[in-house]
């Protein structure tokens, strides 16, 4: 190939890659950014990170096939995930846990970013936060978990088909969805 059509080849994939970068989940690190500048007197200090974008969750999805049969629900529910980005964080600081709520800076932010909070649970010591965003169709794209506790704050994106996955396990197991619901 030559050196012009290979600069062409990857000034295309670069725009590719920008344009749609912008519906992507924003990073772990990012909101954990602002969660710090947002709440004062807040600091958190990284214990754990894992991000598997489309590359490693394609590696991930070609190694799991040695392991599982072609229609395994295990295998199914793997292709539905396009990217994966886990963070664990150790508080350093924090104002009383049970005096916090998700600074309305942060909601905003998200909510200009297509998403919407779907749950919000306030526990003594403990806050939960669940984001969503929908994609083509209404069909459910990406979800956002956000765990606040005394000791850690856990960070969870998840990209993908998600509203498949969901309905492929409860079709695997709907008497466990439904008494996962409750009496």
């Amino acid at each position: 190939m030559s050196r012009v059509l290979l600069t062409r080849l990857a000034l295309v994939l670069l725009s590719i890659g920008m344009t749609t970068a912008c519906k992507q989940s924003p990073a772990v690190s990012t909101v954990r950014a602002e969660l710090e500048r947002q709440i004062p007197g807040a600091k958190f200090e990284r214990e754990f990170h894992i991000r598997l974008g489309r590359l490693s969750m394609g590696l991930a999805k070609k190694l799991a096939r040695f392991g599982l049969d072609e229609g395994d629900p295990e295998l199914d529910m793997l292709r539905a995930i396009k990217r994966v980005d886990v963070g664990i964080y150790r508080v350093v600081s924090l104002p009383p846990i049970d005096e916090l709520d998700l600074p309305p800076g942060l909601v905003r932010q998200l909510g200009a970013s297509g998403w919407d909070l779907l749950m919000r649970e306030q526990s003594e010591g403990e806050r939960v936060w669940v984001f969503l965003r929908s994609g083509e169709k209404g069909s459910l794209s990406s979800v956002y978990v956000i765990v606040l506790d005394e000791v850690e704050l856990t960070l969870v994106a998840v990209e993908g088909r998600l509203d498949e996955l969901i309905a492929r396990a409860i079709a695997d197991d709907p008497d466990g969805f439904i008494s996962s619901l409750g009496p």
